[in-house]
């Protein structure tokens, strides 16, 4: 019943319980649960998190934007991780090649040479699997590993034969080594 006075700004107005709809797919929550997640450029979504993480959004009530925030987030402190991570294994592998270089053993003078003998073992015996792996997770710098590929290696040149510079014996018959001139073909 109207009784002439304004309208209690408190309570709302009739027919404004009704919400309305979003215009905007940003503003939505998917129904089927598919989100369109938009990150920064340069940044790929992990579709496989997306996957296992959108029935959970979707309970949450999480709009297509308010995902995304959340997805921007992620991918930020990911890329974070990674950086870290990755400096971190620089780090180390610059370590290890110091420790190379000042091998009293292996390093200094030497390290030429053994370089030259751990490259001689994985040419002989590594695979392209091998010499890929050794460079791209850069464990081919590690010093123990080092220090046996060196070993191998000197140990392989080791077992060459030594070369002459003089002529080759004559060859002789098995009869003439082992008796000698005294065989019957040489006795007069």
């Amino acid at each position: 019943m109207y009784d002439g006075g304004e309208h209690d700004k408190t309570k709302p107005k009739e027919g404004d319980d009704k919400k309305q709809e979003p215009k905007d797919p940003a503003d939505l929550v998917p129904e089927d649960g598919k989100y369109d997640i938009k990150l920064e450029d340069g940044i790929e979504l992990d579709q496989a998190l997306l996957e296992r993480a959108s029935p959970v959004m979707k309970e949450l009530g999480l709009t297509n934007a308010q995902a995304s925030k959340l997805a921007g987030v992620i991918a930020e402190q990911r890329k974070i991780e990674y950086d870290a991570l990755s400096e971190r294994q620089q780090k180390i592998t610059s370590d290890w090649q110091q420790e190379i270089r000042t091998d009293k053993d292996f390093g200094g003078e030497n390290l030429t040479a053994s370089l030259n003998n751990a490259n001689r073992v994985i040419a002989t015996f590594g695979d392209d699997a091998l010499k890929r792996d050794l460079v791209e997770i850069g464990i081919g710098n590690h010093p123990g590993l080092f220090r046996l590929l060196a070993r191998v290696g000197n140990a392989l040149s080791d077992d060459k034969p030594a070369s002459s510079e003089t002529a080759a014996a004559q060859s002789v018959s098995p009869e003439q080594a082992m008796y000698g001139s005294t065989t019957p073909t040489t006795r007069g």
